[in-house]
C-alpha cells in the first residue's frame, strides 16, 4: 500500500483520529511486532524469517537496491533511515511524534513487503467446537442467560471466552463482575475479551480494572485498555496513562499519546 492508497483509505473513514482504534487491533493477530527503539525516532518491526539480506538505507544517501527500501522511500518522505536485518526492519523518522499519523500505513508497507507468504493456519477446532455449542442461543433469555453464566466456569478456555463475550448482552452489571475476574483468568483470550467487554461498556465502575489492564503483558489488552478509558474519559486516568505513551509496542504508544492528547477515537 503506497501514500495515495493509505490516503484513500483515510478518506473512507471518519478521520486520522479515529485510524487506531480501527486499524490497529487488526495488527496484534499480525506476525509483525513494531517495537519501539532506543531513541524513541526508531521503531523495529519484528517481521521474522524471510527478511531481505542485511542493508542500510541512510538520509537518502544511497540508492536503495532493494524494492522494499524503494517503496518506503517513496511512499514516506517523514523516514530518515531504514535498516535491514534478519527478520527485522527497523525505521527512524525526524521525530518521534511522526509516528502518530503514519505507524499504522508503515505498518502496513512492512507486514506486505518484508514478510514471507505463509500457509493458512489450521482451522482452531476447539473454538469451532465451543462456537457450535452457542448456535441459536439468545444470550437474553432466561435459558441463554443460564448457559452463559454456567459456562463462565468451564474447563474449556474457549467456551469461558465464548461466555465472557457474551455475558454483556443481558446484564451489563453481571458482566462487569465477570470481567472482573476474568482478567485473572489462565487463557490470554479469556482475559482479552474481558478487557474488550470492559472497554466497550462505557462504565466508569470498570476504570479500575481498565487502568489495571495497562500493566498487563499482553500488549493487545493495553491497547483495548487505553480505548476504553478514553471512552469514559482519558483525563481522570491520566497518571495510568501517561506512563503508557512510553510503552515498547508502537501501537499501544501511539494510542495513549492520541487519547492524551484529546483526539477522539472511533466510537
Amino acid at each position: 500500500m503506497n501514500r495515495a492508497q493509505a490516503d484513500s483509505r483515510k478518506a473512507d473513514s471518519c478521520g486520522v483520529a479515529t485510524r487506531p482504534a480501527i486499524d490497529f487491533m487488526a495488527t496484534f493477530d499480525s506476525p509483525v511486532i513494531p517495537q519501539v527503539g532506543l531513541t524513541g525516532r526508531a521503531v523495529q518491526f519484528q517481521t521474522g524469517p524471510g527478511t531481505a539480506a542485511s542493508y542500510c538505507w541512510i538520509d537518502g544517501s544511497q540508492v536503495p537496491i532493494e524494492i522494499g527500501l524503494t517503496t518506503l522511500r517513496q511512499s514516506f518522505p517523514e523516514i530518515s533511515s531504514v535498516s535491514l536485518r534478519p527478520g527485522l526492519v527497523t525505521i527512524e523518522l525526524a521525530s518521534p511524534h511522526l509516528w502518530d499519523s503514519t505507524l499504522f500505513e508503515i505498518l502496513s508497507v512492512v507486514t506486505e513487503t518484508f514478510v514471507q507468504k505463509r500457509e493458512p493456519l489450521a482451522p482452531n477446532r476447539n473454538a469451532e467446537r465451543a462456537n457450535r455449542e452457542f448456535t441459536g442461543l439468545d444470550p437474553t433469555s432466561p435459558r441463554g442467560q443460564v448457559r452463559v453464566r454456567d459456562a463462565l466456569t468451564s474447563l474449556d478456555p474457549a467456551i469461558r471466552q465464548i461466555a465472557i463475550s457474551l455475558i454483556g448482552e443481558s446484564d451489563i452489571h453481571a458482566a462487569a463482575k465477570a470481567w472482573r475476574i476474568a482478567i485473572d483468568d489462565s487463557s490470554r483470550d479469556v482475559r482479552r475479551a474481558a478487557i474488550i467487554g470492559a472497554a466497550n461498556s462505557g462504565l466508569e465502575e470498570l476504570r479500575p480494572l481498565l487502568e489495571r489492564a495497562l500493566t498487563l503483558s499482553d500488549a493487545c489488552a493495553r491497547f483495548v485498555a487505553v480505548t476504553g478509558l478514553d471512552r469514559i474519559g482519558a483525563q481522570r486516568s491520566k497518571s495510568a496513562l501517561e506512563p503508557i505513551t512510553r510503552d515498547q509496542d508502537a501501537r499501544v504508544r501511539v494510542i495513549a499519546r492520541l487519547v492524551l492528547s484529546g483526539k477522539r477515537l472511533g466510537r
